[in-house]
């Protein structure tokens, strides 16, 4: 089984690609399945070591601790680990008693339980869908402050998951949520973070990311959503012209990422979704899953994390 390293949020599978071309120096052979296969372990044993005592982790503590420990059992679950492990155990019972109070807390916090055992935290998870149905304005923000393409790719991507579990989510969010990103989505294809602001790799692939989610809600409502299947068509079609310009993995630093290689792993992990829900197999005529997966074997530390400048090591990994 391929593992795109640990950006996996949901859409692992049998995915071998054909060999690309980079920059004109002739066919690059598939990255072996063994070296992906190790970096994910690493990065899995890495987590692990990572938990306190207390079964959370602690990444911007207290802001979004519920929020990373809910990433990091999601990613040790998609890692290959049990739900019965120790960790992923510990990590769930944390999660039984602390409060979400932010919109990433409560999509990651959906995530670890649905791939946990969706039937068995069916009403936790009602419970924290109905939260993020609440705060949907079209659009999420934390849930304060300004609405964000970020926070909607999230909370997006717990819909998502609540709904493939079977969970109860009104027709009219996603129509709202359909609705923000034709909205926010520039004239060449392009997504900011808000609207009317700098274009970015990250953010447009989120933006259509989220675009694919919605549409597959629509489509699975049926003909009355043929509306918003089309609009999200549109969006999503527009999305991978813009990339077709503006891809480039293989020539650092990318689109509206140049100023700042924050967001670097959460734009390849973006790029991932759209490139599994598009679904796209090319970018450019380039292999996104293969230029992915090299980008990050070379950037994996020894330790089996990955991060920047700015450390955030544990939301990295996950990533």
């Amino acid at each position: 089984m391929n593992r795109f390293l640990l950006l996996c949020l949901g859409l692992l599978g049998c995915l071998i690609l054909p060999a690309t071309a980079q920059d004109g120096a002739g066919p690059v052979g598939p990255v072996p399945q063994k070296a992906i296969d190790a970096a994910i372990d690493r990065g899995v044993a890495y987590l692990v070591k990572e938990q306190d005592m207390d079964g959370s982790w602690r990444f911007d503590s207290p802001t979004h601790r519920a929020g990373i420990t809910g990433f990091c059992v999601y990613t040790l679950l998609k890692g290959g680990l049990s739900k019965n492990h120790q960790a992923v155990q510990r990590g769930l019972r944390f999660l039984d008693v602390v409060e979400a109070t932010t919109t990433y807390e409560t999509a990651c916090m959906v995530l670890a339980y649905s791939e946990a055992d969706a039937q068995h935290y069916r009403e936790r998870m009602q419970e924290l869908t109905d939260q993020l149905v609440d705060w949907n304005e079209g659009a999420w923000a934390y849930p304060t402050s300004v609405l964000d393409v970020s926070n909607t790719h999230f909370g997006t991507l717990a819909l998502h998951h609540a709904r493939q579990d079977g969970l109860t989510i009104p027709d009219k969010v996603w129509k709202r949520i359909g609705k923000v990103m034709a909205q926010w989505q520039e004239k060449d294809g392009g997504i900011p973070y808000r609207p009317k602001g700098k274009v970015s790799s990250s953010m447009t692939a989120a933006g259509v990311g989220v675009a694919c989610m919605v549409r597959a809600a629509a489509r699975e409502l049926g003909k009355s959503q043929r509306v918003l299947v089309k609009d999200m068509d549109g969006v999503i079609a527009s999305g991978l012209e813009w990339f077709d310009i503006h891809y480039n993995v293989n020539q650092e630093p990318w689109p509206g990422n140049e100023t700042s290689r924050r967001w670097d792993y959460y734009f390849l992990y973006a790029l991932q979704r759209v490139g599994m829900l598009a679904p796209a197999k090319t970018m450019a005529d380039s292999d996104w899953y293969q230029d992915g997966a090299r980008w990050l074997l070379k950037k994996q530390e020894d330790n089996g994390c990955w991060s920047t400048a700015y450390g955030e090591k544990q939301p990295n990994t996950c990533l």
